[in-house]
């Protein structure tokens, strides 16, 4: 265990300071991916909905129609990506702070170890936009509503 650092009240407010930065931009981000995620799936569901309505058999239509699911699955992958390496960012920057605090507070935190989950939230979220968009993608390529409702 590491011994916490003398410092100064300036240093102690400036790190208290950054410390709740951090833990509001990682709620924020975690937000920010589940919000990418849940949008990509009202998406989907748009897209389904419009290759049901239209009841369009042209294979031109049903191309344009699954390259925009691939769109909104690749792009949602992306920005949920890209939070996540934000969040790594502020994580590490939580780690570095935690060493600078008084011995108790660091006893206490080391209770539970962290970041040992079973399912990364991460690869849920990345893993059910790739899903869900090639299920679409399938609906919409070879459903059944356009020779049904014609």
């Amino acid at each position: 265990m590491t011994e916490a650092v003398t410092l100064s009240t300036e240093e102690r407010d400036d790190l208290h300071a950054l410390y709740q930065a951090c833990v509001a931009d990682l709620a924020f981000f975690k937000s920010q991916q589940w919000s990418i995620t849940n949008y990509s799936f009202l998406a989907y569901g748009g897209i389904f909905a419009a290759a049901q309505v239209t009841a369009l058999d042209s294979w031109l239509f049903k191309v344009a129609l699954i390259a925009l699911v691939i769109a909104v699955a690749s792009y949602g992958v992306k920005l949920v990506l890209s939070l996540h390496r934000a969040i790594k960012v502020r994580q590490a920057r939580l780690a570095f702070i935690r060493e600078k605090l008084t011995s108790k507070f660091i006893e206490a935190w080391g209770a539970m170890e962290k970041g040992s989950e079973f399912l990364d939230p991460v690869r849920v979220l990345c893993g059910a936009l790739v899903l869900g968009g090639g299920l679409v993608a399938m609906l919409v390529g070879f459903g059944p509503w356009s020779s049904t409702l014609g």
